[in-house]
């Protein structure tokens, strides 16, 4: 991984983390969600921002998130993993993120891990913000996978996000709505989807990117291959193509609604209205390729991650685990976890371990929480660990190295990297530590894959390889 640009990447990140944006609270604009309209029906006060808090408590929106239980709120992984440690995050509620009715302190995050590929690399990019005090008042929604049969009906996106694309200093942070349809499903090809089809046009960004003629034989084979071979991940990715609208920075993590309980119908009737709204995904981002960003065609489009089997016992274990996750917590050498997806017959529930009573002490690793033995030697401590006075111990790095996709622990260093836990080095160690080393023979023109996350305004589309 370049390190000048994972070091770029960590600057924006950081503007961005301290101002937002930059938008002020007087700039607001009708235009959250680019094209959409303002979003007034109560029912969506289960959408809020999330927010950092500064001292003074004033608060500045950087994702949405949805309410899925009175503790739980759903949002994107990559929201989880860019928000520094050390930062003082809330749910913020309200259709104005700047001036919420309320806001609610976040006191952890935890993510699904389990899946490591999908197309932007994240795997399953769903996240929950467990908050620190329970919402009584309003309504939850319940989550659900998108379905084939769903393919070609409108959905409704709501978000916090800007008005434009690839403007940091947009304003941003009311809540909007627009509506998209669904168009594609994991494992259709993505390329195809999102270029309606139209491979000459992938193929004049792809040559455009890399300098040579449309026509370039080699160039040719790649881009058919990407085109053919670039797949979404199944029961996780899903395309939306804008209908009234599309998301923008600042919408990440945030859902698109159906009518109904996943029921065939054309129209949303009063009696649908009264259901809990139901979500299929969560707002994760777009893939670009060469020179294709920023471009019309492919700004008409949205990556989901909908909620198959290993999301929604994320979503489970959330509200029946709380702050508890798979990878477990240590009170004293008790070792608590949450159950697996293969476990308790599909109910999560905490079990705990006493690690005293092996002659062992619980101890963080990269994984998680672990009933830990004395070591005498590096290799004693998995996961990149050292030994120290007869302890293993892991730096931010490993902890970032341990992460599920490669992609997942680029992200980890820059959010540990601009929470003030990494020297320089760590950094430059980090990122370049997350990714295998290329092959020494590349073909001349490898597809330069990108992703643009609608996320923290102002953070530069990062390479996936």
């Amino acid at each position: 991984m370049n390190s000048s640009f994972l070091k770029s990447a960590a600057l924006s990140l950081s503007t961005v983390l301290a101002a937002c944006g930059g938008a002020s609270e007087t700039e607001h604009s009708q235009e959250a969600i680019v094209d959409g309209r303002a979003s007034t029906d109560h029912r969506y006060d289960v959408v809020g921002a999330l927010v950092t808090i500064a001292p003074d408590g004033s608060t500045s929106p950087f994702c949405t998130g949805t309410l899925i239980s009175g503790r739980s709120v759903v949002t994107a992984k990559h929201c989880a993993l860019l928000t520094p440690a050390n930062a003082t995050t809330g749910f913020a509620i309200g259709p104005d993120a700047f001036h919420p009715s309320r806001v609610v302190p976040i006191d952890r995050y935890v993510w699904e891990r389990t899946i490591t590929n999908g197309a932007l690399g994240l795997g399953a990019d769903v996240a929950v913000a467990h908050l620190s005090q329970p919402l009584r008042d309003i309504r939850p929604v319940y989550a659900q996978e998108a379905e084939r049969w769903e393919i070609g009906r409108s959905f409704r996106a709501v978000g916090y996000g800007t008005q434009a694309f690839a403007d940091p200093n947009a304003p941003f942070g009311l809540r909007k709505e627009a509506e998209l349809s669904l168009v594609a499903l994991g494992p259709s090809p993505y390329f195809p989807a999102v270029y309606r089809g139209d491979f000459g046009a992938f193929l004049a960004d792809l040559a455009a990117g890399a300098g040579v003629s449309v026509d370039d034989p080699e160039l040719v084979a790649l881009g058919q291959s990407e085109w053919d071979g670039f797949l979404l991940e199944p029961h996780n990715d899903a395309v939306f193509q804008r209908i009234t609208g599309n998301t923008a920075p600042g919408d990440s993590g945030g859902p698109i609604f159906s009518s109904g309980r996943g029921r065939r119908g054309e129209r949303e009737d009063e009696h649908e209205r009264s259901e809990p709204l139901r979500t299929v995904g969560v707002v994760s981002g777009i893939v670009t390729v060469s020179a294709s960003y920023p471009d019309s065609v492919v700004e008409d489009f949205s990556v989901y991650s909908t909620f198959g089997p290993e999301a929604q016992h994320l979503l489970r274990s959330a509200e029946a685990c709380g702050p508890v996750t798979e990878e477990g917590k240590c009170a004293g050498d008790v070792r608590h976890r949450c159950t697996g997806l293969g476990e308790s017959r599909g109910r999560p529930r905490v079990v705990s371990e006493d690690c005293a009573r092996a002659g062992r002490r619980c101890g963080e690793t990269p994984q998680g929480a672990a009933c830990l033995s004395s070591c005498a030697s590096d290799a004693d401590c998995a996961g990149g660990g050292t030994c120290a006075a007869g302890q293993c111990q892991w730096s931010p790095v490993a902890i970032c190295t341990g992460e599920g996709s490669p992609f997942g622990c680029y992200l980890c260093c820059l959010g540990r990297g601009t929470g003030g836990g990494f020297t320089p080095e760590d950094f430059d160690t980090c990122g370049n530590a997350c990714f295998p080393p290329l092959p020494e023979a590349v073909p001349a023109f490898v597809p330069t894959r990108s992703v643009r996350f609608p996320g923290f305004p102002g953070l530069p589309a990062l390479p996936l390889r």
